[in-house]
């Protein structure tokens, strides 16, 4: 009884100066303070909404409603308003003349249409239960849907998806189930977007909902109060398969119904719960989409992938995005964040000379495509904690390249630990790329303490490649080149073509120690040819096989894609290769020395997906093929001897230029064939092509004087 009685002063207390506050008019900081975490008393709900609102009594004083109903859809609105409030015996013609003209002013005032799916009746039937006038419940109710609803259906769309997005972060279990059984959110969540749950819940309810979000002023925790309140279904939204989906729906969409005004205060601690471990990049990326513009209280600086980000359909989204500041700060502060990210490096085997965020954790995504057991086993341990136990509170930020071309293993491995049910994955925006130019560059403006392990700016990709897309750089590739055709450039001897430097023979090598030539052997070759590398020239485009070339050989009744030298042998599987292969078994084979993804490019410019896959003798192109994965087309096949030059251009070091030759009666080469592709790990790729052809001639010194 003493507890009631403190409880009921302490009440009365605050309650007073709560009054005293808003006559002192303190500042808009202040009052949020002081009510936060409390419910408004009914007396003084519309003075601290107003004040919560931005609604000062001047405004007010000046605003006079426009009594003519001259709307172009007036007709639709009126009927509308005689549907909604029943019109059988006419004692409703006040109350409906009422709602005309608050709604008619409400669209004027906005300057849009009325659109009786938006359901503004309830929103409007909420604002008349508290004491307020006519000019007030206009202005109000403005606010309100300036700052907190969607503002026409394609924002609504964007409002579902994104709710889509924030269950499948927190309960990925729980949204298979309604994406499986081809349940769509906005079924049972789409008229709390559009009314911030008028529709479903009591007057009282809706209020001390409301008072909820005024107070906090986040227009995004209408999402969370939504997720609380599907969450506190699972066990039911479980059980959908074992009844009618309809059913389910029809509990969800009534489950807001249920709540009381007492209930508010509980809810809105688990509110903040997941508000707190939920990553914020959405309010800059997704805020426009729903609410038609961008929120003001956040800077307004994206970054290119930012704004690609920004322009993409909510539905497509994967997963919730990550934008480079916000994974920055996690990482730069991990103490001083709420949200601390793991992030998980998904670029391609080989990406060691752009460098590595300390920490990350390196997945090799090939792996899911060569063996998914061993991909499982490798990820398990992403999931563990050091005692061996589930992780759950770890934050997940998947990373890949930045370019769409290069991260499709990125999204099939994102599918994949969201296909068992793994939360908190998200996916930072731009890739490796924004996150380099955020370290190297200090773009945000903000980096002390983050570095690059093994960055090395000569070797680096994204250093030295210019700021345009892969497109633009294709495209200026070949307009020098078509500058240079003229240029000849002078006999050289095979291994001075295209000899690495001393330096980078020494370094950790691709191939296996067996593969490499004696220290002896790759002294005597620099002493022969000379230290000084020499500049390259960008070579002829291929021109267009003709199937009448004398030197080209059919390849099952096709026409020939490689030719071979008539005293140049294969073995008996390569040259009865089928058409089609299976890139997963060519992954396998014993003899191969490398595999570099890559996009082929023809001599008009276009790019193929494709493999270079180096083995001991030859060197191949798999062209992958778009309706399956894992088949390919063999469109390149070449004895290793025959590569003459290798060569790429500074600003262009991904595109490297294969020539292929071989020497004439005077020793020196002429070149027969050239083919041109795009790679990412250009450097370990003409590295491990060098390699193999030093090897390769060792082998044959060798063999010769043992004969």
């Amino acid at each position: 009884m003493r507890n009631n009685d403190e409880k009921e002063e302490h009440a009365f207390l605050w309650v007073t100066a709560l009054e005293s506050a808003l006559d002192e008019e303190i500042s808009l900081e202040e009052l949020r303070k002081l009510c936060s975490g409390r419910l408004i008393p009914e007396k003084l709900r519309l003075r601290v909404w107003k004040r919560l609102l931005g609604i000062s009594n001047q405004h007010l004083e000046s605003l006079r409603l426009d009594e003519e109903f001259n709307l172009p859809d007036q007709e639709a609105l009126r009927d509308n308003c005689k549907e909604y409030l029943g019109n059988d015996n006419g004692e409703n013609l006040p109350l409906i003349y009422k709602f005309e003209l608050l709604l008619t002013n409400i669209c004027k005032s906005n300057k849009c249409i009325y659109d009786p799916k938006k359901k503004w009746h309830s929103v409007l039937e909420t604002l008349m239960g508290i004491d307020a006038s006519n000019a007030e419940i206009v202005e109000t109710f403005s606010c309100i849907y300036d700052l907190y609803l969607p503002k026409h259906l394609d924002g609504l769309k964007a409002c579902n998806n994104f709710f889509r997005l924030l269950l499948l972060y927190h309960d990925p279990e729980l949204c298979s189930v309604f994406d499986n059984n081809k349940i769509d959110i906005g079924q049972f969540c789409a008229d709390w977007f559009l009314t911030l749950f008028a529709t479903s819940c009591s007057l009282e309810a809706t209020q001390s909902l409301w008072d909820m979000c005024f107070i906090i002023g986040d227009p995004y925790l209408a999402f969370f109060i939504a997720l609380v309140l599907v969450v506190n279904m699972r066990d039911q939204v479980l059980e959908i398969q074992r009844e009618e989906p309809e059913k389910t729906i029809e509990s969800l969409v009534s489950m807001p119904g249920q709540l009381e005004s007492s209930d508010v205060l509980d809810l809105y601690s688990l509110v903040i719960f997941y508000e707190v471990i939920t990553p914020q990049s959405f309010r800059k990326l997704f805020h426009e989409k729903m609410f038609g513009e961008s929120e003001a209280s956040l800077e307004q600086h994206f970054t290119a992938a930012e704004l690609d980000t920004k322009h993409i359909p909510l539905s497509q989204s994967l997963c919730l995005p990550v934008t480079v500041s916000e994974l920055v700060d996690s990482l730069q502060n991990p103490d001083e964040t709420k949200l601390k990210f793991k992030l998980i490096d998904c670029r391609p085997y080989g990406s060691t000379s752009s460098g590595h965020v300390p920490g990350a954790v390196i997945l090799d995504c090939n792996v899911l495509l060569q063996d998914p057991t061993v991909f499982n086993t490798l990820t398990e341990t992403i999931f563990k904690s050091p005692d061996d136990k589930e992780a759950p509170s770890e934050h997940y930020c998947f990373m890949g390249t930045g370019r769409h071309a290069d991260d499709g293993e990125l999204n099939m491995a994102i599918s994949y630990f969201l296909q068992r049910k793994k939360q908190h994955v998200s996916v930072l925006v731009g890739g490796f790329s924004v996150l380099h130019d955020a370290i190297i560059h200090n773009e945000e403006g903000n980096i002390s303490t983050l570095t690059l392990t093994g960055h090395d700016a000569q070797r680096c990709h994204y250093c030295t490649s210019s700021n345009g897309t892969l497109a633009d750089e294709i495209s200026e590739a070949l307009d020098l080149q078509k500058k240079e055709e003229e240029k000849k450039s002078r006999p050289t001897s095979f291994f001075g073509s295209f000899l690495p430097s001393r330096s980078l023979l020494f370094q950790k090598p691709l191939l296996g120690p067996a593969n490499l030539p004696s220290t002896n052997l790759i002294d005597k070759i620099f002493s022969y040819v000379g230290l000084e590398e020499e500049k390259e020239t960008v070579p002829k485009v291929r021109k267009p096989r003709s199937n009448n070339r004398k030197d080209a050989k059919p390849y099952r009744n096709m026409p020939g894609v490689f030719s071979l030298n008539d005293d140049e042998s294969e073995s008996e599987d390569e040259s009865k290769n089928d058409s089609s292969q299976f890139i997963s078994e060519w992954l396998r084979r014993m003899d191969l020395i490398g595999s570099f993804e890559c996009d082929e490019i023809d001599e008009k410019g276009r790019q193929f997906p494709s493999f270079l896959m180096i083995t001991k003798t030859h060197l191949f192109c798999l062209r992958k093929c778009p309706t399956d994965k894992d088949s390919a087309t063999i469109t390149l096949q070449k004895d290793l001897k025959s590569v003459f030059k290798i060569t790429s251009k500074k600003r262009h070091p991904e595109i490297l230029t294969f020539k292929f030759g071989k020497a004439n009666s005077e020793g020196s080469y002429v070149v027969d064939d050239c083919s041109r592709f795009y790679v990412p790990n250009a450097g370990d790729a003409s590295k491990a092509v060098k390699m193999q052809i030093i090897s390769l001639n060792a082998e044959a010194k060798q063999d010769g004087q043992s004969d």
